[in-house]
């Protein structure tokens, strides 16, 4: 699959995987779309792997991550995810009623995207999915090659009508490196009011977009000093930095970077998106 961009990215998947948390009461928005859609889609392309995982706390939801990570392992899969998950603009709020915050979100998303080398693709079928916006930090790997999110609110209807259309189109394809997800974002818009109801965003859009925010905002010293702290603290919480790195050469990293010129900005962009 690719998409058009300066690079021509490309990004390959094996497995659709549907992580919906939604009452019983509610129309099950994920079942329906994989049982109508997602589920025979392995009949038609030998290579696909579809499964519905329904969870119901934040520990489930950290199971099913570890499986994932655990089916990476043993199998090589490269999974598609697709949420159905009630959404706020802090985060994603499960069946249990627990708001997961979209800092945890990223970050359990970043360690299968590390894992996969850049290729986890993420739809949120969730209100305010476009705000893990404010959890990605650029001096870390990227939770995703691109996401798939509404800013406002959505209903299960546009949901269903937009998400549909969009894997409908994916699968239509002869071949899975045929699919253009330019071509298949716009299947989500079609029938919204809305131009871009549901946006689709990069992981290099996401990086600038951050960045831009970011050094705009440290022009303030008290921001630039709690700004290291906060990324000496992200990046401890990632094994393989806090084996390589002191506390203080983390520290010394992040300030640098925060001073950084474009050249060392491109380098932690490269980073950020896994370039070899």
């Amino acid at each position: 699959m690719f998409t058009k961009n300066d690079d021509k990215r490309y990004f390959r998947f094996n497995a659709v995987y549907v992580i919906e948390s939604l009452n019983n009461y509610e129309l099950q928005t994920g079942e329906v779309l994989y049982n109508d859609i997602l589920r025979y889609m392995p009949y038609k392309i030998e290579i696909i792997k579809c499964r519905l995982f329904k969870v119901n706390s934040k520990v489930e939801l950290v199971n099913t991550f570890n499986e994932l990570k655990e089916d990476f392992h043993s199998h090589g899969t490269h999974p598609f995810l697709h949420f159905e998950i009630h959404g706020a603009k802090e985060g994603l709020v499960l069946n249990s009623g627990e708001l997961i915050k979209w800092r945890e979100i990223a970050s359990l998303l970043r360690e299968l995207n590390i894992m996969t080398g850049n290729n986890i693709m993420v739809s949120l079928a969730t209100c305010y999915g476009a705000y893990i916006y404010g959890s990605i930090l650029p001096s870390l790997p990227a939770p995703f090659f691109a996401f798939i999110g509404p800013w406002n609110t959505v209903t299960s209807d546009e949901i269903m009508v937009s998400f549909t259309r969009f894997f409908e189109f994916i699968f239509a394809a002869e071949s899975l490196k045929d699919i253009d997800l330019d071509l298949a974002a716009e299947k989500l818009n079609e029938e919204n009011d809305v131009t871009e109801k549901f946006g689709f965003h990069l992981s290099e859009a996401v990086f600038d977009r951050v960045v831009n925010q970011i050094e705009e905002k440290l022009k303030d010293p008290n921001e630039f000093k709690k700004r290291v702290e906060n990324l000496v603290e992200e990046g401890l919480k990632i094994e393989s930095i806090r084996n390589s790195f002191t506390r203080e050469e983390l520290k010394k990293a992040s300030e640098d970077y925060l001073r950084s010129p474009s050249s060392v900005r491109d380098r932690m962009k490269n980073d950020f998106l896994m370039r070899g």
